[in-house]
């Protein structure tokens, strides 16, 4: 199965945070003992580069090259202009939807992971679902993809 993952599930297992740490390491020790296809999007992907620079500690960039690496992670960037687009649309719609109501936190990147995902990917895991509700294909927590 192809897994589009959020920014949040690698940096969790990164900093080996309380809460989602663990599960997110169990979720890609998961994923390469059972032959997952990992995805991450150009914008999840500078996202991890934004969370190794912030610190301007050379170790973190490292270890985020060897998780890469090690689950075996692909990067797949937009060869079609219909993913942006989409991205574009819904952000758009949501826009327009929150001047009748009160204005969403979501931001255009959001929307582009998104649209990446459903373009690539079989389903979608983040530790944030609600962010993603409305995509066309399944979105799950770590923990739910396991079980």
């Amino acid at each position: 199965m192809r897994l589009a993952i959020d920014t949040n599930v690698l940096v969790s297992h990164l900093q080996g945070t309380p809460v989602f740490g663990e599960a997110s390491r169990r979720f890609l020790a998961w994923a390469v003992e059972s032959g997952q296809q990992l995805l991450v999007s150009d914008v999840v992907y500078a996202e991890l580069f934004a969370w190794a620079e912030a610190e301007a500690a050379p170790e973190r960039e490292r270890r985020l090259r060897d998780a890469l690496s090690g689950a075996g992670v692909q990067l797949r960037f937009p060869d079609d202009p219909t993913v942006p687009e989409a991205a574009g649309r819904r952000y758009g719609q949501r826009a327009r939807r929150a001047r009748l109501r009160a204005p969403r936190r979501r931001i255009l990147p959001d929307f582009m992971i998104g649209a990446h995902a459903e373009h690539y990917a079989d389903a979608f895991v983040t530790w944030n679902p609600k962010d993603f509700r409305g995509l066309d294909i399944p979105v799950q927590t770590p923990r739910e993809v396991i079980a």
